[in-house]
Protein backbone atom coordinates (compact mmCIF):
# COMPACT_ATOMS: atom_id res chain seq x y z
CA UNK A 1 0.00 0.00 0.00
CA UNK A 2 1.44 3.24 -1.00
CA UNK A 3 1.66 6.39 1.25
CA UNK A 4 -1.59 8.22 1.66
CA UNK A 5 -3.49 5.54 0.31
CA UNK A 6 -6.47 4.10 2.55
CA UNK A 7 -7.38 0.87 3.07
CA UNK A 8 -9.68 -0.81 0.60
CA UNK A 9 -9.44 2.02 -2.05
CA UNK A 10 -7.25 1.62 -4.96
CA UNK A 11 -5.42 4.97 -6.22
CA UNK A 12 -3.83 5.42 -9.39
CA UNK A 13 -0.12 4.51 -9.46
CA UNK A 14 1.69 8.07 -9.64
CA UNK A 15 2.45 9.16 -13.42
CA UNK A 16 3.08 12.17 -15.45
CA UNK A 17 -0.25 13.03 -16.74
CA UNK A 18 -3.41 11.78 -15.95
CA UNK A 19 -4.70 8.45 -17.85
CA UNK A 20 -8.00 9.35 -20.12
CA UNK A 21 -10.92 6.36 -19.49
CA UNK A 22 -13.60 5.97 -22.17
CA UNK A 23 -16.19 4.42 -20.16
CA UNK A 24 -19.24 2.96 -22.44
CA UNK A 25 -22.37 1.51 -20.21
CA UNK A 26 -26.56 2.33 -21.50
CA UNK A 27 -27.63 2.05 -18.14
CA UNK A 28 -27.45 5.26 -16.84
CA UNK A 29 -27.00 4.46 -13.15
CA UNK A 30 -24.28 2.32 -13.52
CA UNK A 31 -22.41 4.47 -15.92
CA UNK A 32 -22.58 7.02 -13.42
CA UNK A 33 -21.46 5.64 -10.68
CA UNK A 34 -18.46 3.58 -12.64
CA UNK A 35 -17.48 6.97 -13.23
CA UNK A 36 -17.21 8.01 -9.37
CA UNK A 37 -15.15 5.37 -9.06
CA UNK A 38 -12.72 6.08 -11.72
CA UNK A 39 -12.36 9.75 -10.57
CA UNK A 40 -11.95 8.86 -6.94
CA UNK A 41 -9.08 6.93 -8.51
CA UNK A 42 -8.02 9.72 -10.11
CA UNK A 43 -8.40 8.64 -13.74
CA UNK A 44 -9.99 11.31 -16.40
CA UNK A 45 -13.30 10.30 -17.58
CA UNK A 46 -15.32 10.46 -20.49
CA UNK A 47 -18.66 8.66 -20.82
CA UNK A 48 -20.83 7.29 -23.59
CA UNK A 49 -24.23 5.55 -22.89
CA UNK A 50 -23.72 3.36 -26.53
CA UNK A 51 -21.43 1.56 -28.56
CA UNK A 52 -22.27 4.02 -31.61
CA UNK A 53 -21.26 7.08 -29.39
CA UNK A 54 -18.34 5.28 -27.69
CA UNK A 55 -16.88 4.90 -31.01
CA UNK A 56 -17.32 8.29 -32.35
CA UNK A 57 -15.44 9.69 -29.20
CA UNK A 58 -12.89 7.44 -29.46
CA UNK A 59 -12.19 8.25 -33.13
CA UNK A 60 -12.19 12.36 -32.01
CA UNK A 61 -10.04 11.71 -29.64
CA UNK A 62 -8.42 8.20 -28.98
CA UNK A 63 -7.90 7.65 -24.98
CA UNK A 64 -5.76 5.61 -22.90
CA UNK A 65 -8.40 2.71 -22.58
CA UNK A 66 -11.87 1.81 -22.90
CA UNK A 67 -13.89 0.51 -20.34
CA UNK A 68 -17.39 -1.26 -21.29
CA UNK A 69 -20.20 -3.01 -20.53
CA UNK A 70 -20.88 -5.84 -22.51
CA UNK A 71 -24.18 -6.23 -23.02
CA UNK A 72 -25.89 -3.49 -24.36
CA UNK A 73 -29.02 -3.04 -27.09
CA UNK A 74 -27.12 -1.54 -30.13
CA UNK A 75 -24.09 -2.80 -30.38
CA UNK A 76 -22.72 -5.01 -26.99
CA UNK A 77 -19.19 -4.90 -25.81
CA UNK A 78 -17.70 -7.43 -27.89
CA UNK A 79 -18.89 -5.88 -31.16
CA UNK A 80 -17.52 -2.34 -29.72
CA UNK A 81 -14.11 -4.05 -29.34
CA UNK A 82 -14.06 -5.42 -32.40
CA UNK A 83 -14.76 -2.18 -34.08
CA UNK A 84 -12.32 -0.25 -32.41
CA UNK A 85 -9.59 -2.89 -33.38
CA UNK A 86 -10.41 -2.46 -37.38
CA UNK A 87 -9.26 1.01 -36.28
CA UNK A 88 -5.70 1.76 -37.08
CA UNK A 89 -5.46 4.33 -34.68
CA UNK A 90 -7.04 2.55 -32.02
CA UNK A 91 -5.80 -0.70 -32.10
CA UNK A 92 -3.61 -0.46 -29.33
CA UNK A 93 -6.22 1.14 -27.36
CA UNK A 94 -6.60 -1.27 -24.22
CA UNK A 95 -10.24 -2.63 -23.99
CA UNK A 96 -11.72 -3.90 -20.68
CA UNK A 97 -15.21 -5.75 -20.99
CA UNK A 98 -16.84 -5.86 -17.95
CA UNK A 99 -19.99 -8.11 -17.30
CA UNK A 100 -22.57 -9.61 -14.34
CA UNK A 101 -23.89 -12.41 -16.98
CA UNK A 102 -20.64 -13.14 -19.15
CA UNK A 103 -18.07 -15.56 -17.32
CA UNK A 104 -17.51 -18.89 -18.68
CA UNK A 105 -14.75 -19.76 -20.94
CA UNK A 106 -15.94 -19.12 -24.13
CA UNK A 107 -16.96 -16.05 -22.88
CA UNK A 108 -13.31 -15.33 -22.31
CA UNK A 109 -12.10 -17.14 -25.40
CA UNK A 110 -14.65 -14.75 -27.68
CA UNK A 111 -13.30 -11.86 -25.55
CA UNK A 112 -9.63 -12.90 -26.88
CA UNK A 113 -10.78 -13.02 -30.20
CA UNK A 114 -11.80 -9.77 -30.39
CA UNK A 115 -9.07 -7.95 -29.54
CA UNK A 116 -9.98 -7.32 -25.54
CA UNK A 117 -7.55 -6.76 -23.17
CA UNK A 118 -9.64 -8.21 -20.49
CA UNK A 119 -13.12 -9.55 -19.21
CA UNK A 120 -13.59 -9.02 -15.79
CA UNK A 121 -17.05 -9.89 -13.61
CA UNK A 122 -18.24 -6.78 -11.98
CA UNK A 123 -17.42 -6.41 -8.36
CA UNK A 124 -19.71 -4.21 -5.75
CA UNK A 125 -16.65 -1.99 -4.69
CA UNK A 126 -15.18 -1.78 -8.10
CA UNK A 127 -12.34 -3.29 -6.94
CA UNK A 128 -11.35 -5.59 -9.85
CA UNK A 129 -11.98 -3.60 -12.41
CA UNK A 130 -9.33 -0.47 -10.97
CA UNK A 131 -7.00 -3.29 -10.28
CA UNK A 132 -7.24 -4.93 -13.91
CA UNK A 133 -6.78 -1.71 -15.36
CA UNK A 134 -3.96 -0.29 -13.64
CA UNK A 135 -2.40 -3.40 -14.76
CA UNK A 136 -2.74 -3.05 -17.74
CA UNK A 137 -1.98 0.68 -18.24
CA UNK A 138 1.53 0.01 -16.29
CA UNK A 139 2.85 -1.87 -19.20
CA UNK A 140 5.37 0.11 -20.64
CA UNK A 141 3.25 -0.87 -23.94
CA UNK A 142 0.69 -2.27 -25.35
CA UNK A 143 0.57 -5.21 -28.24
CA UNK A 144 -1.35 -4.65 -31.00
CA UNK A 145 -4.88 -7.00 -30.74
CA UNK A 146 -5.61 -8.69 -33.78
CA UNK A 147 -9.50 -10.10 -34.38
CA UNK A 148 -9.63 -13.75 -35.39
CA UNK A 149 -11.21 -14.98 -38.46
CA UNK A 150 -14.07 -16.92 -37.03
CA UNK A 151 -15.23 -13.97 -34.28
CA UNK A 152 -18.82 -13.50 -36.14
CA UNK A 153 -19.63 -17.04 -35.94
CA UNK A 154 -17.88 -17.12 -32.08
CA UNK A 155 -20.02 -13.82 -31.20
CA UNK A 156 -23.17 -15.23 -32.40
CA UNK A 157 -22.51 -18.64 -30.38
CA UNK A 158 -21.49 -16.89 -27.26
CA UNK A 159 -24.38 -14.67 -27.12
CA UNK A 160 -27.10 -17.36 -28.15
CA UNK A 161 -25.93 -19.69 -25.33
CA UNK A 162 -26.09 -16.31 -23.16
CA UNK A 163 -29.16 -15.78 -24.25
CA UNK A 164 -31.00 -19.18 -23.92
CA UNK A 165 -29.54 -19.23 -20.05
CA UNK A 166 -30.90 -15.50 -19.14
CA UNK A 167 -34.28 -16.47 -20.86
CA UNK A 168 -34.15 -19.15 -18.10
CA UNK A 169 -33.20 -17.28 -15.46
CA UNK A 170 -36.61 -14.94 -16.50
CA UNK A 171 -38.88 -17.47 -16.55
CA UNK A 172 -37.63 -18.98 -13.66
CA UNK A 173 -37.53 -15.80 -11.56
CA UNK A 174 -41.14 -15.13 -13.81
CA UNK A 175 -42.81 -18.22 -11.78
CA UNK A 176 -41.20 -17.63 -8.44
CA UNK A 177 -42.65 -13.83 -8.89
CA UNK A 178 -45.94 -15.45 -10.03
CA UNK A 179 -46.29 -17.72 -7.01
CA UNK A 180 -45.93 -15.18 -4.57
CA UNK A 181 -48.29 -12.71 -6.12
CA UNK A 182 -51.31 -14.89 -6.65
CA UNK A 183 -50.80 -17.00 -3.33
CA UNK A 184 -50.26 -13.64 -0.70
CA UNK A 185 -52.43 -13.07 1.79
CA UNK A 186 -52.78 -9.64 0.96
CA UNK A 187 -53.98 -7.83 -1.75
CA UNK A 188 -51.54 -7.01 -4.64
CA UNK A 189 -52.31 -4.59 -7.25
CA UNK A 190 -49.62 -2.69 -9.42
CA UNK A 191 -51.04 0.64 -10.20
CA UNK A 192 -49.20 3.00 -12.81
CA UNK A 193 -48.06 6.49 -11.66
CA UNK A 194 -51.98 7.84 -11.76
CA UNK A 195 -53.28 5.24 -9.50
CA UNK A 196 -54.78 3.37 -12.07
CA UNK A 197 -54.50 -0.72 -11.82
CA UNK A 198 -52.10 -2.61 -14.25
CA UNK A 199 -52.33 -5.82 -12.54
CA UNK A 200 -54.32 -7.37 -9.53
CA UNK A 201 -53.78 -10.68 -7.56
CA UNK A 202 -55.89 -13.36 -6.93
CA UNK A 203 -56.76 -12.22 -3.19
CA UNK A 204 -58.87 -9.36 -4.75
CA UNK A 205 -61.51 -11.74 -5.83
CA UNK A 206 -61.67 -12.72 -2.24
CA UNK A 207 -62.05 -9.41 -0.69
CA UNK A 208 -64.30 -7.56 -3.05
CA UNK A 209 -66.03 -10.52 -5.03
CA UNK A 210 -65.13 -10.05 -8.41
CA UNK A 211 -62.79 -11.38 -11.08
CA UNK A 212 -59.38 -9.72 -10.35
CA UNK A 213 -58.70 -9.38 -14.36
CA UNK A 214 -61.80 -6.58 -13.99
CA UNK A 215 -59.89 -4.48 -12.05
CA UNK A 216 -57.34 -3.68 -14.68
CA UNK A 217 -57.87 -0.19 -16.07
CA UNK A 218 -60.08 0.84 -13.67
CA UNK A 219 -58.74 3.28 -11.07
CA UNK A 220 -57.74 1.93 -7.08
CA UNK A 221 -60.02 3.77 -4.85
CA UNK A 222 -63.06 3.00 -7.92
CA UNK A 223 -64.70 1.35 -5.47
CA UNK A 224 -64.31 3.21 -2.69
CA UNK A 225 -67.09 6.07 -2.75
CA UNK A 226 -66.27 6.99 0.82
CA UNK A 227 -64.19 10.03 1.31
CA UNK A 228 -63.04 9.35 -2.57
CA UNK A 229 -61.81 13.06 -2.66
CA UNK A 230 -59.89 13.25 0.87
CA UNK A 231 -58.22 9.28 0.52
CA UNK A 232 -57.68 10.35 -3.16
CA UNK A 233 -55.47 13.14 -2.30
CA UNK A 234 -53.75 11.00 0.33
CA UNK A 235 -52.72 8.14 -2.47
CA UNK A 236 -51.63 11.15 -4.96
CA UNK A 237 -49.19 12.81 -2.08
CA UNK A 238 -47.66 8.99 -1.03
CA UNK A 239 -47.01 8.41 -5.19
CA UNK A 240 -45.59 11.70 -5.12
CA UNK A 241 -43.42 10.98 -1.72
CA UNK A 242 -42.44 7.57 -2.93
CA UNK A 243 -44.43 5.63 -0.78
CA UNK A 244 -46.80 5.91 1.95
CA UNK A 245 -50.59 4.42 4.28
CA UNK A 246 -54.06 4.61 3.89
CA UNK A 247 -55.60 3.32 6.37
CA UNK A 248 -59.31 2.24 6.91
CA UNK A 249 -59.82 2.71 3.34
CA UNK A 250 -63.36 1.56 3.38
CA UNK A 251 -64.46 -0.31 -0.02
CA UNK A 252 -67.85 -1.16 -1.09
CA UNK A 253 -68.59 -4.76 -2.96
CA UNK A 254 -70.93 -5.41 -5.16
CA UNK A 255 -73.34 -7.18 -2.86
CA UNK A 256 -73.51 -3.55 -0.64
CA UNK A 257 -71.17 -5.34 1.57
CA UNK A 258 -67.99 -3.06 3.00
CA UNK A 259 -64.93 -4.35 3.34
CA UNK A 260 -62.42 -1.95 5.02
CA UNK A 261 -58.66 -2.41 3.93
CA UNK A 262 -55.23 -0.65 4.94
CA UNK A 263 -53.36 -0.01 1.87
CA UNK A 264 -49.25 0.15 2.07
CA UNK A 265 -47.63 1.92 -1.04
CA UNK A 266 -44.30 1.71 -2.30
CA UNK A 267 -42.94 3.31 -5.78
CA UNK A 268 -40.27 1.80 -7.65
CA UNK A 269 -38.70 2.15 -10.99
CA UNK A 270 -39.02 -0.51 -13.78
CA UNK A 271 -37.70 -0.07 -17.16
CA UNK A 272 -37.74 3.43 -17.06
CA UNK A 273 -41.19 3.58 -15.89
CA UNK A 274 -42.57 4.40 -12.28
CA UNK A 275 -44.77 1.68 -10.78
CA UNK A 276 -46.77 1.43 -7.61
CA UNK A 277 -46.94 -1.28 -5.74
CA UNK A 278 -50.18 -1.08 -3.78
CA UNK A 279 -50.32 -4.05 -1.04
CA UNK A 280 -53.58 -4.37 1.08
CA UNK A 281 -54.70 -6.00 4.26
CA UNK A 282 -58.30 -6.69 4.95
CA UNK A 283 -58.78 -5.20 8.35
CA UNK A 284 -62.23 -5.31 8.26
CA UNK A 285 -62.87 -7.30 11.59
CA UNK A 286 -60.62 -4.71 13.61
CA UNK A 287 -62.12 -1.42 11.87
CA UNK A 288 -65.65 -2.81 13.01
CA UNK A 289 -64.62 -4.04 16.21
CA UNK A 290 -63.04 -0.60 17.28
CA UNK A 291 -65.81 1.02 15.90
CA UNK A 292 -68.51 -1.25 18.50
CA UNK A 293 -66.23 -0.31 21.31
CA UNK A 294 -66.41 3.30 20.50
CA UNK A 295 -70.12 2.96 20.19
CA UNK A 296 -70.33 0.82 23.70
CA UNK A 297 -68.15 3.53 25.46
CA UNK A 298 -70.22 6.74 24.46
CA UNK A 299 -73.40 4.60 25.31
CA UNK A 300 -71.93 3.64 28.81
CA UNK A 301 -70.28 7.42 29.32
CA UNK A 302 -73.67 9.12 28.09
CA UNK A 303 -75.39 6.51 31.12
CA UNK A 304 -73.40 7.17 33.93
CA UNK A 305 -73.30 11.11 33.22
CA UNK A 306 -77.02 10.90 33.63
CA UNK A 307 -76.92 9.12 36.62
CA UNK A 308 -77.52 10.93 40.01
CA UNK A 309 -74.63 9.19 41.54
CA UNK A 310 -71.12 10.05 41.22
CA UNK A 311 -69.66 7.29 39.19
CA UNK A 312 -66.07 7.20 39.01
CA UNK A 313 -62.75 4.05 38.46
CA UNK A 314 -59.97 4.25 39.71
CA UNK A 315 -56.91 2.55 39.19
CA UNK A 316 -52.95 2.21 40.60
CA UNK A 317 -54.52 5.32 42.97
CA UNK A 318 -55.30 7.42 40.82
CA UNK A 319 -58.78 8.17 39.49
CA UNK A 320 -59.35 7.57 35.77
CA UNK A 321 -62.64 8.18 34.92
CA UNK A 322 -65.28 10.49 37.03
CA UNK A 323 -68.34 11.88 36.23
CA UNK A 324 -69.10 15.44 35.90
CA UNK A 325 -71.54 15.62 38.97
CA UNK A 326 -68.44 14.84 41.73
CA UNK A 327 -68.23 19.18 41.51
CA UNK A 328 -71.75 19.56 43.14
CA UNK A 329 -70.76 16.90 45.89
CA UNK A 330 -67.50 17.32 46.98
CA UNK A 331 -66.96 21.21 45.54
CA UNK A 332 -63.69 19.55 43.71
CA UNK A 333 -63.77 20.10 39.43
CA UNK A 334 -63.20 16.53 37.37
CA UNK A 335 -59.68 18.11 36.79
CA UNK A 336 -58.41 18.58 40.38
CA UNK A 337 -60.48 14.99 41.18
CA UNK A 338 -58.16 13.24 38.46
CA UNK A 339 -54.85 14.89 40.56
CA UNK A 340 -55.55 13.40 43.57
CA UNK A 341 -55.07 10.25 44.66
CA UNK A 342 -56.91 7.59 46.60
CA UNK A 343 -55.37 8.72 49.95
CA UNK A 344 -56.53 12.18 50.16
CA UNK A 345 -60.39 10.66 50.28
CA UNK A 346 -59.57 8.53 53.26
CA UNK A 347 -58.12 11.37 54.87
CA UNK A 348 -61.70 13.48 54.04
CA UNK A 349 -64.18 10.53 55.03
CA UNK A 350 -66.06 11.29 57.87
CA UNK A 351 -65.20 9.62 61.25
CA UNK A 352 -68.69 7.51 61.34
CA UNK A 353 -67.77 5.84 57.60
CA UNK A 354 -64.49 5.25 58.08
CA UNK A 355 -64.50 1.83 59.07
CA UNK A 356 -67.30 1.40 56.12
CA UNK A 357 -64.55 2.63 53.41
CA UNK A 358 -61.95 0.64 54.45
CA UNK A 359 -64.23 -2.24 53.21
CA UNK A 360 -64.36 -0.84 49.71
CA UNK A 361 -60.42 0.06 49.64
CA UNK A 362 -57.93 -2.14 46.93
CA UNK A 363 -58.27 -5.64 47.40
CA UNK A 364 -55.58 -8.00 49.01
CA UNK A 365 -52.59 -9.22 46.90
CA UNK A 366 -54.26 -12.34 46.41
CA UNK A 367 -56.92 -10.39 43.93
CA UNK A 368 -59.57 -11.38 45.91
CA UNK A 369 -62.92 -10.20 44.56
CA UNK A 370 -65.00 -7.21 46.67
CA UNK A 371 -67.04 -9.10 49.62
CA UNK A 372 -70.28 -6.56 48.87
CA UNK A 373 -70.70 -6.31 45.49
CA UNK A 374 -73.30 -3.24 45.96
CA UNK A 375 -70.40 -1.04 47.22
CA UNK A 376 -68.97 -1.38 43.66
CA UNK A 377 -71.73 1.21 42.80
CA UNK A 378 -72.89 3.14 44.89
CA UNK A 379 -71.52 3.93 49.29
CA UNK A 380 -72.28 6.56 51.51
CA UNK A 381 -68.81 7.33 52.44
CA UNK A 382 -68.91 11.22 51.49
CA UNK A 383 -72.34 11.67 54.18
CA UNK A 384 -69.81 14.33 55.26
CA UNK A 385 -66.67 15.51 53.49
CA UNK A 386 -64.61 18.03 54.96
CA UNK A 387 -63.54 20.13 51.99
CA UNK A 388 -63.05 23.89 51.37
CA UNK A 389 -65.97 25.71 50.72
CA UNK A 390 -68.23 22.23 50.89
CA UNK A 391 -70.05 20.49 53.55
CA UNK A 392 -73.42 18.04 52.19
CA UNK A 393 -75.09 14.80 53.71
CA UNK A 394 -76.09 11.97 51.66
CA UNK A 395 -73.89 11.92 48.85
CA UNK A 396 -72.99 8.90 46.91
CA UNK A 397 -69.48 7.68 45.26
CA UNK A 398 -69.03 4.78 42.81
CA UNK A 399 -66.11 2.87 44.00
CA UNK A 400 -64.34 0.38 41.33
CA UNK A 401 -60.57 -1.11 40.22
CA UNK A 402 -59.92 -1.81 36.76
CA UNK A 403 -59.72 -5.10 37.10
CA UNK A 404 -63.61 -4.81 38.52
CA UNK A 405 -64.98 -2.77 35.77
CA UNK A 406 -67.92 -4.07 34.48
Amino acid sequence: MTQGQTEGTLEAPATRRQHRILLVDDDAIQLKLSAVHLKQAGFAVTTANSASVALELAREAPPDAVMSDVIMGEMDGFGLCRRLREQPSLAQVPVVLLSAHYGDSAAHALAESVGASALIARTPEFEAELQTLFDILARESQPVLRVSNNVYEEHLRTNALEISRLAVDAKSAEERYRALFENANDTISVLDGNGYTLEANERWRHVLGIDPHLLVGRHLLDFSPQRREAVGAELEAAIQRGSGRLNGVAIERPDQTTVYVDFSLTVIEVQRQSLVFAIGRDVTGRFLAARALATAEEKYRSLVERMPDVVWTASRGKCVFVTNNIEPLTGYSPAEVYAFDLSFWQEHVHPDDESAFGRVEAPDRSGAPLTKPDLWISHPAFREVDVPGSRGRGGCCGVSSERWCR
